[in-house]
């Protein structure tokens, strides 16, 4: 996909701008450019424009040109350069109480991990 096309899908997603947006449900931290060899090379699909859903015919490896990578950032992540990172579960709490209690759990072995690098 190109940047054209994503900026396009956002748009048509969430037209005003205003929704959070997730990889894998991880934070988005920040864009950069760099070439498409750097850090392995970019796997790019090929596609049926006329395909409703993924129309997925093929693929390629690229070492040419550029890319825009876009770099995600989890509670994990964050907590690792922050262990007393401050971390709000009141919407868990609130909407599924049942969660709450692994997310804790979760939350607490990350600052311990992290505590003893």
């Amino acid at each position: 996909m190109k940047t054209k096309e994503l900026i396009e899908r956002l748009q048509e997603a969430d037209p005003s701008g205003e929704l959070p947006v997730c990889n894998d449900n991880y934070d988005i931290l920040f864009i950069d450019v760099v070439a498409a060899y750097y850090d392995g090379r970019l796997e790019q699909l090929i596609r049926d424009p006329e395909s409703k859903y993924y129309g997925v015919t093929g693929a390629r490896v690229l070492c040419s040109g550029d890319k825009v990578r876009i770099h995600t950032h989890s509670i994990e992540d964050a907590i690792w350069e922050n262990q007393d990172l401050l971390i709000d579960l009141s919407d868990i709490k609130k909407r599924m109480p049942s969660c709450l209690d692994s997310w804790a759990e979760s939350i607490e072995q990350w600052r311990n991990e992290a505590r003893e690098k």
